[in-house]
């Protein structure tokens, strides 16, 4: 680029006639009448952007252990003993109430025990054995006690034989203001037994794991 020297404008008086014609040196001129593109950086070129790669997902559970995946909401190896013996539990609780009421309402034919009993005499063994192993394995090792899926199926259990008792409850309820307006239904000593029947039953279920429950939070 050639840079064009450039004379300031003659002043007046004739004295500085000879120092405004001076031309200026070539090196001061440019620096002085350059442009500024020249001051300006040359930009560089762009720098690709690098985006890291995310980091590998730890695994969900160490490879030879026994703890429950929340994420995948499966049980512990106990976990599944334990629902084993809860499905048990609720049908032998459900089949001995079963003849026992069939005995106090009259109905004491074989066909109408057959079914119930062939299910006690299923379920009662196989429910006395995973107790009893269970209960062994919690005196071995405490911590088995607050098992997730131990706890699941007992919470399951309370509010099963709860909602039997809370039914029951109403219906003898029921059966008693049916007697007190003077309009024909159950008799009420009929209705009291088979109250008691299930209040022992599911009572009982529901006060043992509800003691249990309450034992493991103290």
């Amino acid at each position: 680029m050639q840079t064009e020297t450039i004379y300031p404008a003659a002043p007046d008086n004739a004295a500085g006639q000879a120092a405004a014609y001076t031309p200026l040196p070539p090196q001061a001129a440019a620096q002085v009448f350059s442009p500024a593109v020249q001051h300006s950086a040359v930009p560089s070129p762009v720098q690709p952007v690098i985006i890291p790669e995310p980091p590998a997902a730890a695994p969900l559970t160490d490879p030879g252990t026994d703890k429950p995946i929340p994420v995948l909401e499966v049980l512990s190896v106990r976990g599944v003993e334990y629902g084993m013996m809860t499905i048990v539990l609720w049908i032998g609780a459900l089949t001995l109430g079963w003849v026992i009421l069939n005995m106090l309402n009259g109905s004491r034919g074989f066909n109408y025990v057959v079914v119930p009993t062939s299910a006690l005499v299923i379920c009662v063994p196989i429910f006395g054995w995973f107790f009893l192993r269970l209960k062994k394995a919690e005196l071995a090792d405490p911590g088995l006690r607050f098992d997730p899926s131990k706890r699941r199926w007992s919470q399951i259990t309370q509010i099963i034989a709860y909602t039997a008792v809370l039914v029951n409850l109403i219906y003898f309820v029921y059966v008693l203001l049916q007697h007190a307006s003077s309009s024909h239904g159950s008799s009420i000593p009929k209705a009291l037994a088979n109250l008691a029947v299930v209040l022992v039953i599911a009572g009982g279920v529901l006060a043992y794991y509800w003691r249990d429950e309450h034992r493991l939070i103290k």
